[in-house]
């Protein structure tokens, strides 16, 4: 464990020395609603956005990260315990992930042509359009790579996300929301919310939440 509950707090410390790394304020429900809600409304823009703007936002994401990877080897290392060569490597792993998915946009989700069978005076075609409201619920065992590769993924489809961490790993989450917010002209493309399975069941009911996308246990 590498945080604990006290009061509206996460009090987050280091699982191999016991050190104290911080607070981070637990999202409250209302505060959920508003974050879900300016989600929605960027939708309503972002869902209309071409690939190649997508895409040049991943890409504009991805190097920021880079450039701040010894922030993140740090973070990773603190939250996890993991030595630095385990932090590095997700943070290669990820950046991989990413350009992959970016250089694969176009193949997977553009229109389609479709056979339209007898009825041959028809065009058909297979058309793949956002959700809108992604939200993302990720682990505490690589909270890096398995945050950024379903975010990644959400966004180059066109949906705007909501993120909420484990409860174990926040810190990871917010310095990730830092640089997606710098490179973003829309910060509610990206949004996180923080806290425990309590924060994460009002985001999975929402019925604003258009997609749920979560890894790690039910306990």
């Amino acid at each position: 464990m590498s945080s604990s509950l006290i009061e509206n707090k996460l009090k987050c410390y280091d699982p191999a020395t016991g050190e104290e790394l911080g607070n981070v304020l637990i999202t409250q429900e209302s505060e959920i609603n508003s974050i879900i809600q300016a989600g929605v409304d960027s939708a309503k823009i972002f869902n209309r956005s071409h690939f190649s703007e997508r895409k040049k936002l991943i890409k504009n994401f991805r190097k920021a990260i880079v450039y701040r990877k010894d922030d993140f080897v740090k973070i990773i290392c603190n939250e996890t315990g993991k030595k630095p060569f385990e932090a590095m490597m997700e943070i290669m792993v990820s950046m991989d992930l990413m350009k992959t998915q970016g250089k694969h946009l176009k193949k997977y989700l553009s229109s389609k042509k479709r056979n339209s069978g007898i009825y041959s005076h028809k065009r058909g075609r297979v058309e793949y359009r956002p959700y809108g409201v992604a939200g993302i619920i990720s682990p505490w065992n690589y909270p890096l790579i398995l945050t950024l590769s379903p975010v990644t993924e959400a966004i180059l489809a066109g949906n705007t996300v909501v993120l909420k961490p484990s409860e174990q790993t926040p810190l990871t989450a917010i310095l990730l929301k830092e640089i997606f917010d710098s490179v973003s002209s829309d910060q509610n493309i990206l949004q996180i919310i923080q806290g425990a399975s309590e924060v994460g069941k009002i985001l999975i009911e929402s019925h604003q939440t258009d997609i749920i996308c979560f890894t790690g246990s039910t306990n």
